[in-house]
């Protein structure tokens, strides 16, 4: 029998409490547990517990209930939404009386735990998608922020010697992109002197009616944190509305805030980062092809010259000379590609790797060379610079791998160098071959190897162990894998050879 003394005792427990028995239908509840479900305590009694939730999750909790009436269930199990609500519940399964049908749960609201994790998810989704530009990303960074605060006002701002709003949403005449106002009239200018969000719940009850922003801006709730770009202050993101908050903004509110600061100020430094590249890439590209044209009319008129005097004259200085001038020519070309392939991509698009292969190896001399390929995907990059890439590394191969029997012997003419185990017909000199990894692809061949001491190298500009050689092929792998986010790594293949593991950052 229950003791007015147990009713007092359940009634005020603070976590919402329900008894249900075998049919799983509520024989008891708390007061707590009335509020969660915005019901009267009586009307709850004799309702089937699972009818309270969404119907996606009845099934569930009624599995549930199954289980804690046999002891099964765990302490604290799955999480339910509240029906016609949007919020959510764990279910903490009570221990019971073994002796009676009925058991016992307290329930908790973990309804921010689930819009926190929403609003992550949804902004990974935005910083992840290449499509969007920075303004479109910051405009639903801040749409994001609106709906997490119940807001009606959201502004990013730039602050140097004055206030500037360089992106907002909502109705506010003085918070528009492109207005200005001195810092000094502003909300943010606390904001820059705070540690962390700096928050403003009721402008009136803080004793903000006499203080210029107040009167400026006429903002009664706040809540801002300082972005900083290259480590240096940028600004402040704030979010705000001219009515008072109802309710207080909890710690996760305040964490959620710094953390839209930061990602705000990231996205704006890797903005400001490629368009430094990019300017930097240009005068890069204008210099040196004003350099190379300027080197190459002299060689035009040299090498012209002495192909005449060479219809004149047998004599093989002439033809060194001649051989000279042919290199020089290379390595104005390299050079030229080298400058060209250093700059960010930011226009990849979805390519056929293999379809990619082909076309770089019939582009190549391949000396009798065998060329592997195995099953490659498709992946995202900027598709002309790909088969760049790949040119430089089956010349690399071709031009330093065996091309006789015994030419594992000749280190002293190689770049790579150590042993010769050869794959692929017996008349083939060289294989090469393309194949997937997790995250990436490699290009390996059977030729000569690079020893370990020299592999990080062989990246260098105008290293070379060839006399023929200038130096760039592999500096410009180098640049093209740089360019795009990924990394490159030399090792020695199964047999001996060259493997070259060029790794992206997400899957293919």
């Amino acid at each position: 029998m229950t003791t007015a003394g147990d009713t007092v005792s359940f009634d005020s427990l603070p976590a919402p409490t329900v008894v249900f028995d075998s049919d799983g239908c509520i024989t008891r509840c708390n007061a707590a547990a009335a509020t969660l479900f915005d019901a009267a305590p009586d009307s709850l009694v004799g309702r089937e517990f699972a009818e309270l939730f969404a119907p996606d999750a009845r099934e569930g909790v009624r599995t549930r209930l199954a289980a804690a009436l046999t002891g099964e269930a765990p302490r604290r199990g799955e999480s339910f939404r509240v029906l016609d609500t949007e919020r959510y519940v764990d279910i903490e399964w009570l221990p019971h009386d073994g002796d009676r049908a009925w058991g016992q749960v307290a329930l908790y609201d973990v309804t921010n735990h689930f819009r926190t994790q929403r609003d992550l998810r949804r902004l990974h989704e935005i910083s992840s998608d290449g499509s969007r530009e920075l303004d479109e990303k910051i405009e639903a960074m801040l749409a994001v922020g609106l709906e997490r605060f119940d807001l009606e006002i959201a502004f990013l701002s730039m602050i140097d010697d004055t206030f500037e709003v360089v992106a907002a949403l909502g109705d506010h005449d003085r918070l528009t992109e492109g207005a200005t106002a001195p810092l000094a009239t502003t909300y943010c200018r606390r904001t820059l002197d705070t540690e962390g969000a700096m928050v403003v719940e009721d402008a009136l009850e803080e004793g903000w009616e006499d203080d210029i922003a107040y009167r400026t801006f006429g903002l009664g709730c706040y809540i801002g944190s300082k972005v900083y770009v290259d480590d240096s202050t940028y600004g402040t993101l704030c979010f705000a509305d001219t009515d008072p908050r109802e309710g207080n903004f909890t710690e996760t509110d305040r964490a959620i805030v710094d953390l839209l600061a930061r990602w705000a100020g990231y996205e704006i430094e890797r903005k400001q980062r490629e368009l430094r590249l990019r300017r930097q890439n240009e005068r890069l590209e204008e210099f040196t092809s004003t350099v190379s044209h300027d080197l190459r009319n002299p060689l035009t008129v040299a090498s012209g010259n002495l192909e005449l005097l060479a219809e004149d004259l047998d004599d093989e200085r002439i033809d060194t000379a001649l051989e000279a001038l042919e290199r020089q020519e290379r390595l104005i070309d390299n050079m030229l590609e080298t400058a060209r392939q250093g700059e960010l991509v930011t226009d990849a698009e979805r390519v056929d790797l293999e379809s990619v292969v082909d076309d770089a190896w019939r582009s190549v001399r391949t000396d009798g060379a065998v060329l592997s390929i195995d099953s490659l995907p498709t992946l995202q990059a900027d598709e002309t610079r790909l088969q760049t890439l790949l040119e430089n590394l089956f010349r690399n191969a071709v031009e330093h791998g065996p091309t006789c029997p015994d030419s594992h012997t000749r280190q002293d003419s190689v770049e790579h160098g150590s042993t010769d185990s050869r794959i692929g017909s017996d008349d083939a000199e060289l294989t090469i071959e393309v194949g997937p990894l997790e995250k990436g692809f490699y290009v390996e061949d059977d030729g000569v190897g690079i020893p370990a001491e020299t592999r990080e190298a062989v990246f260098q500009e105008g290293y070379t162990t060839s006399e023929s050689g200038t130096g760039l092929g592999l500096a410009i792998v180098e640049r093209i894998v740089r360019a795009h986010g990924w990394e490159i790594e030399v090792m020695e293949s199964a047999d001996g050879g060259a493997r070259f593991e060029i790794r992206l950052q997400t899957q293919f």
